[in-house]
């Protein structure tokens, strides 16, 4: 997919190959809206895009459009050590809110919400949760570029002799470390969470969301 940005005067269009559309019609409908899935998720490891504007700027012309800008962050994608400056510039941009990508362990999130802090970031910060109750669920989110799972989830719970509960348990484990670190405002409970369906996923949702509190 191609994805691209263009100015037309004093107005900012979303171009795709699809067509176009006046970023502020796309903003006002009121939904959020979400970009950054790599096509490699969706069409196989050969797939790619071209970005014609970075998240910086956008967030930048969301915020200057009337819109509220939550953006994301990839803690360790590389140069790992410019990604704290990184989300303070989008900060500065307008971001509202970051929702940050798998970084391994609890561990390895709560140390970059600390650097991100002496980066100067004063955003409200969402920790992701992957939720795996059997083997299509651990490959979608196994197969998303850059994306590091906690060490040992996956055969834990394929392993397990209840994959399911196992998966849930694991996921409520996770929430727990990361909401009691007290760094982040929330969890994101990530992933397909299972091959069973939307009901059965949103049950186990609801049941792992029930088990977290913010600290």
């Amino acid at each position: 997919r191609d994805l691209r940005f263009a100015r037309d005067g004093g107005r900012l269009y979303l171009a795709t190959n699809d067509g176009g559309v006046e970023l502020w019609d796309w903003l006002r409908t009121g939904e959020q809206r979400r970009l950054g899935d790599h096509p490699a998720v969706r069409m196989g490891p050969d797939a790619d895009a071209t970005f014609s504007l970075d998240g910086t700027r956008l967030a930048a012309a969301v915020r200057a459009a009337g819109g509220r800008v939550c953006v994301g962050e990839s803690p360790i994608a590389p140069p790992i050590d410019d990604r704290p400056a990184r989300l303070a510039s989008k900060q500065r941009a307008g971001a509202d809110l970051a929702v940050l990508n798998h970084a391994g362990s609890p561990g390895a999130l709560i140390a970059f919400a600390d650097r991100a802090t002496e980066a100067g970031v004063e955003l409200e910060l969402v920790a992701p949760v992957p939720v795996i109750t059997d083997a299509p669920s651990a490959r979608v989110l196994e197969r998303f570029p850059g994306l590091v799972l906690p060490d040992g989830l996956v055969g834990r719970v394929l392993g397990a002799d209840d994959p399911r509960r196992a998966g849930i348990e694991a996921a409520i484990e996770l929430g727990q470390e990361l909401l009691g670190s007290g760094r982040f405002a929330a969890v994101n409970l990530s992933g397909s969470a299972t091959d069973h369906g939307p009901v059965e996923r949103a049950t186990m949702m609801r049941d792992i969301a029930a088990e977290l509190t913010p600290a």
